[in-house]
């Protein structure tokens, strides 16, 4: 085998290489994106609206 021909392999591999390295890191960044979105909308708290508490904003915004 030549040496081009040895050195083309060799550059063609450490392509390959860089390129699943980019692929996993764009992969956990994307799962850390992903864990970040469910851990926030977990920590919203729903907020109760019923009909009391419908009458309730209402008599405060009346002043009675």
């Amino acid at each position: 085998m030549s040496q081009s021909l040895k050195q083309s392999k060799l550059r063609l591999a450490s392509d390959k290489i860089v390129k699943e390295n980019l692929s996993n890191e764009l992969k956990n960044v994307r799962l850390q994106r992903n864990e970040l979105k469910e851990s926030s909308l977990q920590n919203i708290q729903p907020q109760p609206f019923g009909i009391e508490v419908a009458s309730d904003i209402f008599d405060k915004l009346l002043g009675t």
